[in-house]
């Protein structure tokens, strides 16, 4: 039985033999873009979020004080800061920071606790631009003064609202018609 030969195959003949038809059955066009906006939207909260949580690693915090370098006001004025130590989102501290115009630097400041609208901030020197050499011109308002001894501080002098600068003004009697002459 070992010696058998193996039985005769049949030949088929493939043109009579029916092909076989593959019907691929495709989700809905809505379904296809609901799941690929879920996996885009996904996607970038995943990436908003590393990069969220990487601002507050040392990295992070060097590169949001190299944003603030950076930064400069149409009036010139600009910020330096050194180093940014602690929670951007908590208790953060400012290394080395300066505040410069066009003429250099006129504050600065070793440390420097975050600061929230309404809180004071002390510069100890101001050059020329402490109420000795500060003017109303242009309508600026005058810098307010705190005097400061230890913890106890008081506003010595206040600032001068722009309101009441321009209610200081006061056209004369003599110029009163000319207004009038030259639009007639």
């Amino acid at each position: 039985m070992a010696t058998d030969p193996p039985p005769p195959t049949e030949a088929v003949d493939t043109a009579e033999a029916p092909a076989e038809t593959v019907v691929v059955e495709r989700r809905p066009l809505w379904q296809r873009v609901v799941k690929w906006g879920a996996i885009a939207v996904t996607g970038v909260v995943l990436i908003a979020g590393l990069l969220f949580a990487g601002l507050n690693t040392q990295p992070g915090r060097d590169f949001v004080a190299q944003q603030l370098n950076r930064l400069s006001l149409a009036s010139g004025l600009n910020f330096r800061v050194g180093k940014i130590e602690g929670s951007l989102f908590g208790a953060m501290k400012l290394r080395d920071v300066e505040v410069r115009d066009t003429q250099g630097t006129f504050a600065t400041a070793r440390e420097m606790d975050r600061v929230e609208a309404g809180d004071l901030v002390v510069f100890r020197t101001a050059g020329a631009y402490a109420a000795a050499m500060s003017s109303t011109y242009n309508s600026r308002p005058l810098t307010p003064e705190v005097l400061v001894d230890g913890s106890r501080w008081a506003l010595v002098r206040p600032r001068i609202e722009v309101d009441r600068l321009i209610a200081a003004d006061s056209i004369p009697d003599w110029l009163a018609g000319c207004a009038g002459a030259a639009s007639s």
